[in-house]
């Protein structure tokens, strides 16, 4: 009796840790690199998830002014791309999704 007991809270917690896992992985793969011959600095969204709704892009924690932003929000299918370009070039990029917010540093 008292293994039937402990049996039900073991799954509950096996299954919803491996969600927690899952969770933690984001949706999109973000990358930054240069455009154009003037090569103008620029972060790359793409998404690697079947969906996934782009709500805010905050570069150098909202320091960078972007002149070329796609609008948001912005749905994105698997292995479509977003390109958000501006000066200077990104050290920190933030992004909030319908998944759950992300940030991600780059070296120089």
């Amino acid at each position: 009796m008292k293994l039937r007991n402990l049996i039900l809270p073991l799954v509950l917690f096996v299954i919803l840790g491996a969600n927690a896992c899952n969770a933690e992985k984001p949706p999109i793969e973000v990358r930054a690199g240069t455009q154009g011959t003037a090569r103008v600095p620029n972060v790359s969204i793409t998404s690697i998830v079947d969906a996934v709704t782009i709500q805010d892009v905050r570069i150098n924690r909202g320091n960078t002014k972007t002149p070329e932003y796609p609008k948001l929000p912005l749905t994105l299918k698997f292995g479509e791309t977003a390109t958000f370009a501006g000066y200077p070039p990104p050290r920190e990029v933030e992004v909030q999704t319908n998944m759950g917010k992300w940030t991600f540093t780059f070296q120089q």
